[in-house]
């Protein structure tokens, strides 16, 4: 299920990191201060590289997949520093890192492309970007003639490995939270026509995501259906994140079980230190699954013994090094943006409704 979690982790992203930019535009008129570059990179980086470099330097102290001062080491090692990981994904250290990869370049590009998914240009902004995940799908499968008669992995890299294959998960992101801001400011008859939409077509979500879910199984385990792995390489993305983008309307805009349930207490803190359970998880299971209780075991008996195990061991693990690592950055890009800020509160105040 790895998969389809990407693209929920995606949407998820692109919604939350518009939202400054969102605010900005549809709430102009009521003095609100345009985004800063400045503190928007201070709060990625902190946010981001701390944990993951730590991750770093603690792999190649405590493993030997990285020796450090051969030609491989260092190429190695730059990859990954710079995040370049899902161009070479032979060269990973860590191999769930590509998707970080891919929200890297997403944060380097979100400024510059915010102005184009304001309002009505939004109907032509997330096409665009979806016709350019198309169509660079399709220009990998005639250069890279990939073989359909099983899972081609070098292709399923090339595509889904950088953010020309999957920029479109982001993008329907950021749509939905402009719709969610655009709803505050006012009726539109449209948007309400959507999410009234949104609630009835949210209960047929669970036919959709089974229908999908099989294909999804097709591809990667039966490997003997030429509809499924087309219909995977070319489509499953896009009525994934449509499905996903159904959900996130209907929890902003309606109360229901599904948003209580959401917003329990103890969901917010696996949410608090979701990141460190992302960078730590593969390299913690990969541990456990060599010693004797799980390696000993076959079958679904070593699935079933792996699993409770790992979130014994995962969980506190996270939380220790959100204490010792994240919080601290955390605080500190809160106190360097508050900094900024201030220095932001003698500027006069925007007037009028701008774009970006």
């Amino acid at each position: 299920m790895g998969h389809p979690g990407v693209n929920l982790f995606y949407v998820h992203s692109g919604f939350l990191l518009f939202i400054p930019f969102a605010n900005y535009y549809y709430n102009a008129n009521k003095c609100v201060i345009q985004p800063s570059l400045k503190k928007y990179f201070i709060r990625r980086a902190l946010r981001i590289l701390p944990v993951y470099y730590v991750f770093l330097v603690l792999n190649i102290l405590l493993t030997n997949n990285v020796t450090i001062l051969s030609t491989e080491g260092v190429k190695k090692l730059f990859i990954n520093i710079f995040f370049l990981q899902g161009f070479f994904p032979e060269h990973m250290i860590n191999g769930v890192t590509w998707t970080l990869s891919n929200e890297v370049q997403f944060y380097i590009l979100l400024p510059f492309i915010a102005r184009y998914f304001i309002g009505r240009r939004a109907l032509i902004a997330f096409p665009a970007t979806l016709a350019l995940v198309i169509i660079y799908r399709i220009v990998c499968f005639f250069i890279y003639n990939p073989n359909i008669d099983s899972i081609d992995w070098k292709y399923y890299y090339l595509t889904e490995y950088n953010i020309l294959g999957c920029i479109d998960n982001f993008t329907i992101g950021m749509t939905i939270s402009s719709i969610f801001y655009y709803k505050k400011i006012g009726k539109n008859r449209h948007i309400d026509n959507l999410i009234i939409s949104a609630r009835y077509l949210t209960w047929l979500t669970p036919l959709f995501f089974g229908m999908l879910f099989y294909t999804y199984y097709s591809w990667r385990f039966k490997q003997n259906s030429h509809f499924s792995w087309f219909f995977f390489s070319f489509g499953f993305d896009f009525f994934l994140y449509i499905l996903f983008a159904l959900i996130f309307l209907y929890v902003l805009f309606h109360k229901s079980l599904l948003t209580t349930f959401l917003s329990n207490t103890y969901l917010r803190i696996i949410g608090v230190i979701g990141y460190s359970v992302y960078i730590w998880h593969l390299p913690l299971m990969d541990s456990l699954n060599k010693t004797n209780f799980i390696n000993g075991a076959e079958g679904w008996e070593k699935f079933y013994r792996l699993i409770p195990f790992s979130l014994l061991v995962i969980l506190p693990f996270s939380f220790f090094m959100f204490i010792l690592v994240e919080k601290y950055f955390i605080d500190l890009s809160s106190s360097l943006t508050k900094k900024h800020e201030d220095g932001m509160a003698s500027a006069k105040p925007v007037k009028n409704k701008i774009t970006f």
